[in-house]
């Protein structure tokens, strides 16, 4: 079948039939957009936006080290403001959730209380007590989310006809474990160690005697103990000669009124020299 037989008469062509079989055209069904479908912008590749983060936010847990043990733990959320903004941050809103959980707010500071100032190179960490609603039975998971919301507002220009004031938000969530600790003592054993009988203080090089007695000092064999009474006895006996002190006393002194963060303040510090041989003959403070 011609699709252009009708045409065939057309005295444009000028005795030409134009010829088109249906066989070669294949039916395709419109397709409609709607107009709140996004569109792939094309031919930008030279468009650059420079976009920089405000504040990075983080959250750390540390488990108390009470008696009896609790599941409770503390949350430490911290914020690190970037430098890349010239303008005053105000963080207005801090929220925490856990489900079937317990949140303590542990700021009651007047300098950590909201809405808080904040400018570029901030570090501010808050403190959060997290404690399931009751004790956790045994074969019931202990395993939590912690939801996070943060506000914050950056007071680009604040006055004028031309206000620019946009509004940040952040949220996020943590995994919680209110699991209690095997060894609640954090590194005193329930049990006493094995001990030896004439334990010695140190392992020796020759049989006995002074030229056997061990060439590291316990301070460096022994870095996480104190040295033992049998150390010290021989320390003693081989030299006891009393370490000369400095005579020289520094005094500082600080601002009577509070000093907030921001503010400029200096410290008064004294230097006295109490040395029986030498002594300054102008004290002076800076």
């Amino acid at each position: 079948m011609n699709l252009l037989e009708p045409l065939a008469g057309d005295p444009a062509f000028r005795g030409v039939k134009p010829r088109l079989s249906s066989t070669r055209v294949s039916r395709v069904a419109p397709i409609t957009r709607s107009g709140a479908q996004p569109r792939a912008i094309k031919g930008l590749q030279g468009m650059s936006l420079r976009i920089f983060p405000l504040a990075h936010t983080r959250i750390r847990f540390s488990r108390p080290n009470t008696s009896p043990p609790s599941p409770a733990l503390i949350a430490l959320l911290e914020m690190d403001f970037s430098p890349f903004f010239d303008c005053e941050a105000v963080l207005d809103k801090i929220t925490l959730h856990v489900d079937d959980g317990i949140v303590e707010d542990l700021n009651t500071q007047d300098g950590m209380r909201l809405p808080l100032r904040c400018v570029a190179h901030d570090h501010v960490t808050f403190l959060y007590h997290l404690a399931p609603n009751r004790i956790e039975v045994a074969g019931r998971s202990s395993s939590r989310e912690l939801g996070i919301a943060i506000g914050l507002t950056a007071l680009v220009q604040p006055d004028g006809p031309n206000r620019c004031i946009p509004r940040l938000s952040m949220a996020w969530t943590a995994a919680l474990d209110f699991t209690l600790p095997l060894n609640p003592g954090f590194g005193q054993p329930l049990t006493q160690p094995i001990q030896r009988s004439h334990r010695p203080s140190q392992l020796s090089i020759g049989g006995g005697g002074a030229e056997s007695q061990s060439l590291v000092s316990p301070s460096v064999s022994r870095p996480d103990a104190l040295p033992s009474l049998e150390a010290a006895a021989q320390n003693a006996a081989v030299a006891d000669v009393p370490v000369p002190g400095f005579g020289i006393t520094m005094t500082f002194v600080g601002p009577q009124q509070p000093v907030r963060a921001g503010e400029e303040f200096s410290w008064t510090v004294f230097v006295q020299h109490q040395h029986q041989h030498q002594r300054l003959q102008h004290p002076r403070a800076s």
